[in-house]
């Protein structure tokens, strides 16, 4: 299980809440409440894929440079 990385940076909040939902998978009794899980983390999914197109729509030309943009992120 993959924590918050110490460089969290404006997605923070986003890993934090994949971190919540992480720790509540061992606990989940009923499918519902997996259902719950599945989709917080497909939010935050999409939440990281927005935050990503973003980076990658700056007009940077070191592919680099942009890789530790996002993984600062």
């Amino acid at each position: 299980m993959r924590g918050l990385p110490a460089q969290a940076g404006g997605a923070g909040p986003v890993w934090k809440k994949i971190t919540e939902q992480q720790t509540r998978m061992p606990a989940l009794a009923k499918v519902t409440e997996a259902q719950e899980v599945e989709e917080a983390l497909a939010k935050s999914s999409s939440e990281l894929e927005m935050l990503t197109a973003i980076v990658s729509g700056l007009k940077i030309q070191d592919a680099t440079e942009t890789t530790r943009i996002i993984e600062g992120i």
